[in-house]
């Protein structure tokens, strides 16, 4: 299913909705790349409960990222706006997700265009669980940054 223009991480969703049949789906943002073991984050987000799940990856300097706070439970208790003053090992967002047919359909009933500003931010805290993961991790939404995807993809890890 291909877009029409470009949507938005939420409203590409919308569009593609009625193709989402299994519930939870999984759902991957196409400018990253990131090493995880699916199945466990697929057994982590059933044995959670929570409406959806966030794979993060930790990056060694956080700053261009925004940040995921999690609590003890391993639920998501908040977000923190990218900061490139901030210089430090923190979560972040990897761009795969779990989501529930439910929050799916939520989701699909809305006018939100940001899947992470429009929905996930404005859920209640402990609404999404993380699933965090000690593999590699590359945003490559940056011609600058593209190059560097071969290293880690072609690399063998």
């Amino acid at each position: 299913m291909i877009e029409p223009r470009p949507l938005g991480t939420a409203a590409a969703i919308r569009f593609a909705r009625a193709s989402l049949r299994s519930d939870p789906a999984m759902i991957v943002n196409g400018d990253s790349f990131v090493e995880a073991d699916l199945c466990a984050m697929l057994a982590w987000h059933r044995a959670s409960g929570a409406r959806g799940t966030m794979l993060c990856a930790k990056a060694a300097d956080a700053g261009r990222y925004g940040r995921v706070q999690v609590d003890a439970q391993g639920l998501i208790s908040g977000f923190v706006e990218k900061d490139p003053a901030f210089h430090g090992t923190a979560l972040i967002n990897a761009g795969l997700y779990a989501l529930s047919a439910a929050l799916l359909d939520e989701i699909a009933a809305s006018a939100a265009v940001s899947l992470e500003r429009d929905v996930f931010e404005r859920l209640p805290p402990g609404s999404l669980a993380a699933f965090i993961t000690e593999g590699a991790f590359i945003d490559i939404g940056t011609p600058e940054l593209l190059p560097a995807a071969g290293d880690i993809i072609g690399g063998g890890w």
